[in-house]
């Protein structure tokens, strides 16, 4: 079962296909949001939390929200949407970004409900890699590669983490595993821990949304 909206071609276009049932979509940014996010929507189905009324896709880009939205109300299916969840990361600026997407977002229907990584609906600033590290915090991989970060840091002589701290912590912890090495977050999804309490505030939106939208 795909829960994707975008289809891949052979000419590597995407062809946009909204399934009849579909009465929710969630927009995300790239493509390691898109097979986090899709894992996690088939967790909870499998699990009776919420059904296949949803749909993922992907924007590639802020700034690339509206066209996308547009592009989806153009669609005859889209008359069936009765709910958008963006679902972006905070960067550096919870505030900023949120500001952004809502100007993105200013008139569109059915308004957009924007939810921010990587606390969800908290002012929290982070990514994707963030929310991914909390829920491996007290993985012995994750330490033993946190270690070997550090180590490597203090051999270039860096007195304080780089912004992309995250980003090497989470490479690494892939990299020292035979059975992760070479992929990323979106095709290692099976590493993390899909009932972890640092997704629940997530969780509790879906159900809401899927409650008010079923």
């Amino acid at each position: 079962m795909k829960l994707f909206y975008q289809i891949e071609k052979k000419d590597l276009q995407l062809e946009i296909k909204i399934n009849p049932n579909t009465k929710i979509l969630i927009v995300v940014e790239g493509n390691d949001d898109l097979k986090f996010f899709e894992g996690y929507l088939k967790h909870l189905i499998k699990k009776g939390f919420i059904s296949d009324i949803f749909q993922i896709g992907q924007t590639y880009g802020k700034d690339k929200i509206r066209p996308h939205l547009e592009n989806l109300e153009n669609r005859s299916e889209f008359e069936n949407i009765t709910a958008i969840l963006i679902l972006f990361d905070s960067d550096n600026s919870y505030e900023d970004t949120f500001k952004t997407i809502s100007k993105a977002t200013e008139d569109f229907k059915p308004t957009p409900q924007i939810v921010l990584m990587p606390a969800f609906n908290d002012t929290e600033s982070g990514t994707l890699e963030d929310l991914c590290l909390k829920i491996l915090e007290e993985d012995a991989y994750l330490k033993m590669s946190d270690n070997l970060v550090n180590e490597v840091e203090k051999i270039e002589n860096l007195t304080e983490h780089t912004p992309h701290y995250h980003k090497k912590r989470m490479s690494t912890y892939f990299s020292i595993q035979e059975k992760f090495v070479g992929k990323y977050i979106g095709f290692n999804r099976k590493a993390f821990n899909y009932d972890s309490e640092h997704l629940d505030p997530l969780k509790k939106i879906l159900q809401e949304l899927y409650d008010k939208n079923k």
